[in-house]
């Protein structure tokens, strides 16, 4: 009985959406079933379906008992959010840092942080961080002071220090959503100067793809003793 119900289910849908591709004619998709199990039914076009029709009119109770063997698929997808000025960021910032390299990096001497967190859709759970930025804001002051000196990272630019965001949460946005972040707070400044960064190579086309453009060759840097930072390049964005 059940076996017929889902092979019903399954003629209805290749009724109503089509001939499902070869790699998925043993299931439904599971945005078919959330979409049976509304209370939108009588929205699908359903008047060619000899299936689910009976004496000429729809058997709806039979459709709903096909679709319950079916259960809804629950959605399990974390929150990412970000915060500033997050309580023990120093601690929080080392930690992140070293899940990313195997070492301890602090936030630079006068540096702002934001962390990016993750939430389990379970409120019982805590948030957990999972990337982290640290950024220089430019002042009147350091521009006019520093303005001459030709350290490429010097106080009179805006700057970015460091970037982590863990393995697995990489390719997800998150980098991209927290160098956004220090953007949007470099702009809100009011100090017209442009982003420097030193830039490792591995993460050149990651930058490249949010406006930053190369100002130097590649170069060893090996002030941070880390193999990520062996090859740096320096990046530059106007705002």
């Amino acid at each position: 009985m059940r076996h017929e119900m889902l092979c019903k289910l399954q003629r209805i849908h290749r009724s109503m959406f089509g001939k499902m591709q070869t790699s998925q004619q043993q299931h439904i998709p599971a945005s078919v079933y959330s979409e049976f199990r509304t209370d939108g039914l009588s929205k699908l076009d359903t008047d060619n379906n000899d299936e689910i029709k009976s004496n000429g009119r729809i058997d709806w109770n039979q459709f709903r008992s096909a679709c319950a063997l079916i259960p809804v698929p629950v959605k399990n997808e974390h929150e990412i959010f970000l915060q500033h000025k997050v309580e023990n960021e120093f601690t929080v910032f080392r930690k992140i840092a070293y899940k990313v390299t195997g070492r301890h990096y602090d936030i630079p001497q006068g540096h702002c942080a934001i962390i990016a967190y993750s939430k389990s859709p379970d409120p019982s759970e805590p948030a957990v961080a999972i990337g982290a930025i640290s950024y220089w804001i430019a002042t009147k002051e350091t521009s006019r002071s520093n303005h001459h000196s030709d350290h490429f990272m010097n106080d009179c630019f805006h700057k970015i220090s460091f970037l982590f965001v863990e393995k697995i949460h990489q390719r997800k946005g998150v980098g991209r959503r927290l160098v956004n972040e220090a953007i949007h707070e470099m702009k809100n400044s009011g100090i017209n100067q442009p982003i420097h960064l030193e830039g490792a190579k591995s993460a050149l086309k990651f930058f490249k793809k949010i406006g930053f453009v190369s100002c130097s060759k590649l170069r060893r840097d090996v002030a941070y003793h880390h193999s990520i930072f062996n090859n740096c390049v320096n990046m530059c964005y106007a705002l």
